[in-house]
């Protein structure tokens, strides 16, 4: 898949086209919910010029600014969908004793962020972004609302945790 980097925020055309929202009523199984979610990335893509689809392990990898935004349909969760970003890496951060990083990491985990929802995880010496959805019931409009929502917020956490450095 030969996705580019790109430096939009917004995956959502400001215009309102008329189309008929499909939403999984039912806990779909992990193929339907593979092809739905992929469809969707497909209309994402094509509205950002970009070429996405979920590969064969249920994954898909968009390059935006310097993030690499991984949206997943995993093997053992198929009724969810989630996306996750490395938003700042501790072990490049100067100053601050490794003790003290994890403790002010592990801090900032219980606190939702951006519109949806989202929340910061701490893997390591990094810190990720990371937010889910059921699939059963999700639009086409809600997924790519809720991406951009997510894509925002890594952008103004990375800035955040990147002034505190």
């Amino acid at each position: 898949m030969g996705n580019k980097a790109s430096s939009r925020v917004s995956v959502l055309t400001r215009t309102q086209a008329s189309y008929e929202e499909e939403r999984p009523e039912t806990g779909p199984t992990l193929i339907r919910a593979r092809k739905i979610i992929s469809k969707y990335l497909r209309r994402i893509g094509k509205e950002a010029n970009l070429d996405l689809c979920l590969d064969a392990y249920g994954f898909c990898y968009i390059p935006f600014k310097k993030f690499l935004i991984i949206i997943g349909v995993p093997e053992d969760c198929s009724d969810v969908l989630y996306f996750k970003t490395m938003v700042f890496d501790l072990d490049s951060a100067s100053g601050i004793s490794k003790l003290h990083k994890r403790v002010a990491a592990a801090n900032l985990t219980e606190k939702p962020l951006g519109v949806r929802g989202s929340f910061l995880c701490l893997e390591g010496d990094e810190i990720s972004l990371f937010f889910s959805t059921p699939i059963k019931g999700l639009s086409y409009r809600a997924m790519a609302e809720s991406l951009e929502d997510f894509m925002q917020t890594a952008v103004r956490t990375n800035a955040d945790l990147e002034a505190i450095r």
